[in-house]
């Protein structure tokens, strides 16, 4: 710019402090004027291109006066230099006349970023020079004078953050912050950056300041459909002022809301855009890009106010109301869920997935899962706020979600497979099984794809999953059990009718019918008796499956009747492979009974191939999945077995 280059020159050249104090004053006054001119006909762009002008100015004077003073340390005067006091003094003397400069409170004068932007330029010179050679003391007041000058720029008025100021204010901080921070005698400022503002009727201080620049940002990449450099550097200054010390929990409140605000807009865009239909591959490439960006910023911001606050700042839950942390981890929860449609672009992209969106997650579920008390409560709430995931459990057809909210649905089928377990009977009843039952059939197989059947059949099974301990089972009470016991029976016939050509393949049938069968034996003293009948009504279905694809009868002749064979060998293999497993879950009033019924089949069995899958399948159980109490019955009836079938 034209209007710096006498500036510089005289600032980065003239021995008088005097002169260099009063062209300071001079410039800022300069640069101010031109600036609101600017601003009013031009437009943001320019102005921050002045705003990065000056900070250069700032940068380049102090470099050049520090360098100086490095050459002529052992002479005072080296080649017409003055002495390396005299380059200190003159820069000193410019932080002075910008502190002054910075003392004007008017809001439509600009001075005061003037000078936050030339102290700027000047700290990140300092940070940049060896740690020798700047005198004592200049660094710490320059730092110290950059915080005083943004904090007293942010709580100018309540209006700033719809002023051109605040995006100079952000540019500046994003480039001086991660100085400060590399600098160990100066980090201790990012946390006085970082406090909130005590002006009544301000706009929070420099982190409100920050996010609503951040949302400005994320707005640009919706309509342009990429991320800019200033959209990554302001989502990395708001995450480091987030994970500061001093950022008070009003604070993180305020912004994850803002933040989940954000969030739940770019979800009613993606409706609005992207109509009803099938939800995977409904991506095109013009939006794919948009929605990345966007949810990676969500998520970083997301992931550092989890950190902060509900990992490593124990003392302030203890302090908080139990209501306000709930508040804000279901905004920061929903917050991600409206986003999940990127995050699926990109597990979909990279091999490894969303890195941020794995570390959110693990997050979350690991603070509220440790608030027994508080998961039921948690979970009803965030059904309250999305009504879509109670819609879905008694429409018609998954159909009617778009593919944005139907991707927020897969999101909650995740996370409640892992909540499941901390959940009350009736609040799995009414609101977590219907949901996944929707998405287990395979009307959904087909109509929303294998992610949300997979995602529903894990949910079902964590419903369903027995408790690790006895006293775990005692404090899930007797709701718990009777509802299992009403779950098992459908949950295994519905397995069953999906085996083998609707979607669940011998691999999740073994896993999934033995955990029907394991949640109606474990059960309390008083419901024994239903437990048993339940589980052998299970084994009962098996054996008659069982027996259906031992005698189904195959064409005669022809090369169909051999593949028709192969099939059914390998269906009869596959569901003895099941019958084998039940031995470690089944009662044990049950067991001799179901050992009696799978010797009979093993050793009727012409197939020596499955003879011999089978008999291996019992020794791993043996081995391996039977509890302690069954393991000498099943060990010596295993190698009676084995020897017989050795024999045939």
């Amino acid at each position: 710019m034209n209007e710096l280059r006498a500036p510089a020159r005289i600032l980065s050249t003239s021995p008088a402090p005097a002169i260099v104090s009063e062209t300071t004053h001079d410039l800022l006054v300069r640069w101010s004027t031109n600036t609101t001119t600017t601003a009013a006909e031009s437009g943001s762009r320019e102005t921050e291109d002045r705003g990065r002008a000056l900070m250069h100015l700032g940068q380049y004077v102090t470099t050049l006066r520090i360098r100086g003073a490095g050459i002529g340390e052992h002479a005072e005067f080296t080649n017409g230099r003055e002495a390396p006091g005299r380059q200190i003094e003159c820069i000193e003397a410019m932080v002075v006349a910008a502190e002054r400069a910075g003392q004007y409170r008017e809001t439509a004068n600009m001075a005061a970023v003037g000078a936050l932007l030339l102290v700027g330029g000047v700290v990140l010179a300092l940070a940049g020079e060896p740690s020798n050679s700047v005198p004592p003391g200049l660094a710490d007041r320059a730092a110290a004078l950059f915080v005083g000058l943004a904090r007293s720029v942010c709580d100018t008025d309540g209006q700033f953050s719809a002023d051109p100021r605040s995006a100079m204010l952000v540019a500046a901080c994003a480039e001086v912050v991660p100085a400060l921070g590399s600098l160990p005698r100066l980090r201790t400022h990012i946390d006085r950056l970082a406090q909130p503002s005590r002006t009544i009727g301000s706009n929070g201080g420099v982190v409100g300041v920050v996010a609503h620049e951040l949302l400005a940002n994320i707005a640009a990449i919706r309509m342009s459909g990429s991320v800019s450099e200033t959209a990554e550097k302001t989502a990395g200054l708001l995450c480091t002022l987030l994970r500061s010390s001093a950022v008070s929990f009003g604070s993180a409140q305020s912004v994850v809301q803002a933040l989940h605000e954000c969030a739940v807009d770019v979800l009613l865009e993606q409706e609005r855009n992207g109509g009803k239909g099938r939800n995977r591959g409904n991506h095109n490439s013009g939006n794919a890009d948009q929605q990345t960006a966007v949810a990676l910023v969500l998520l970083h911001c997301v992931e550092a106010v989890l950190q902060r606050f509900f990992v490593e700042d124990a003392a302030t839950q203890r302090r908080l109301p139990a209501e306000s942390l709930r508040s804000v981890w279901m905004d920061a929860i929903d917050t991600v869920g409206c986003v999940h449609s990127a995050t699926l672009v990109l597990e979909e992209e990279h091999a490894g997935g969303c890195e941020v969106y794995r570390r959110v997650c693990t997050l979350a579920v690991q603070f509220i899962t440790t608030n027994e008390e508080e998961v039921d409560s948690v979970v009803r709430q965030l059904f309250a706020r999305n009504p879509c995931l109670a819609f879905v459990a008694t429409a018609d057809s998954v159909l009617l979600l778009s593919a944005a909210r139907s991707c927020l649905v897969l999101f909650y089928l995740d996370l409640l497979e892992h909540l499941a377990p901390h959940l009350r009977a009736h609040t799995l009843a009414q609101l977590v099984v219907p949901l996944g039952a929707r998405y287990a059939g395979a009307a959904a197989l087909v109509s929303v794809g294998r992610r949300w059947f997979e995602s529903a059949h894990a949910l079902l099974l964590a419903v369903m999953e027995p408790p690790a301990a006895q006293h775990d089972l005692r404090s899930a009470g007797s709701g718990s059990v009777e509802l299992k016991l009403e779950l098992a029976p459908w949950y295994a016939a519905l397995v069953l009718d999906l085996y083998p050509d609707r979607g669940i393949t011998a691999s999740l049938l073994r896993i999934a019918y033995a955990t029907a069968v394991r949640a109606a034996a474990t059960t309390t003293s008083n419901s024994s008796q239903s437990g048993q009948r339940v589980s052998w009504l299970l084994v009962d279905r098996l054996l008659a499956r069982l027996d259906e694809a031992s005698g189904s009868a195959a064409p005669s002749g022809g090369e169909g009747s051999a593949v028709r064979a192969a099939l059914d060998s390998v269906r009869r293999r596959d569901l003895l492979l099941v019958l084998a497993d039940l031995l470690a879950a089944v009662p044990l009033e049950l067991l001799p009974p179901l050992m009696h019924q799978l010797r009979t089949r093993l050793l009727a069995d012409s197939d020596q191939a499955i003879r011999k899958a089978i008999d291996d399948e019992i020794q791993t159980v043996v081995m391996v999945k039977a509890d302690v109490t069954r393991k000498f019955a099943l060990s010596t009836w295993a190698w009676q077995l084995h020897a017989d079938s050795s024999k045939l």
